[in-house]
């Protein structure tokens, strides 16, 4: 209680981070910061490949934040759609350096191979 006389509801706020979709109930860490939360979620979406929500923990009308994805799975993405848009391979490895161009061979191979199916 404060010293109005009603109860303080700031100790509620936060965020959490759960795997998209997943409403199963288990104990999670608040985090105090959305940026904090944000980090964590993307560590989490890149490490188990898999798309994390940054949730508020007060009852609103739009408690899920954010979605983050795995980035792995968006380059895959911006790498199939400029192959899509007739980009060649030697114009996509620039434009993603953090990705070798074997792996980028390869991601296209894929999908091409999946296409033709």
């Amino acid at each position: 209680m404060n010293d109005v006389g009603t109860l303080d509801t700031s100790i509620w706020a936060g965020y959490i981070v759960r795997p998209k979709g997943d409403m199963r109930r288990y104990t999670c860490r608040v985090y105090e910061t959305l940026q904090e939360a944000s980090d964590v979620a993307q560590e989490r979406a890149d490490s188990h490949h898999r798309p994390y929500e940054v949730r508020v923990t007060c009852d609103t009308s739009q408690r899920i934040i954010k979605t983050i994805e795995p980035r792995k799975k968006i380059l895959e993405n911006m790498i199939i759609k400029w192959h899509q848009a007739g980009y060649s391979l030697d114009e996509i490895a620039p434009l993603v350096p953090q990705v070798p161009k074997a792996e980028i061979e390869a991601i296209i191979q894929q999908h091409d191979k999946e296409t033709r199916l």
